[in-house]
């Protein structure tokens, strides 16, 4: 999978999608099943590496820490592909 330098992940709730966080501070959203990268949020933490993710209990979304000393709230958002939902 094309990818950044990854230096934490964790898994969407449904086990079907995995979020990356790297070192040159992007977001990265990956689709497990097709081992593909289907989003790369670019400007996440201003270029800054992003050093922690982890899910809101609620499952609404994550959390996302990073070197530049802020954390970030994120909420999950269904889009749709050539096939249907993801």
């Amino acid at each position: 999978m094309d990818s950044g330098y990854g230096l934490c992940c964790m898994f969407v709730p449904g086990n079907r999608h995995c979020i990356v966080g790297t070192k040159s501070g992007t977001i990265e959203c990956f689709d497990i099943g097709s081992a593909s990268r289907y989003h790369v949020e670019e400007d996440a933490h201003a270029g800054q590496a992003v050093w922690s993710l982890a899910a809101l209990k609620d499952e609404s979304g994550f959390v996302s820490g990073s070197a530049d000393q802020s954390v970030k709230f994120w909420e999950w958002e269904l889009g749709e592909d050539e096939e249907g939902v993801q």
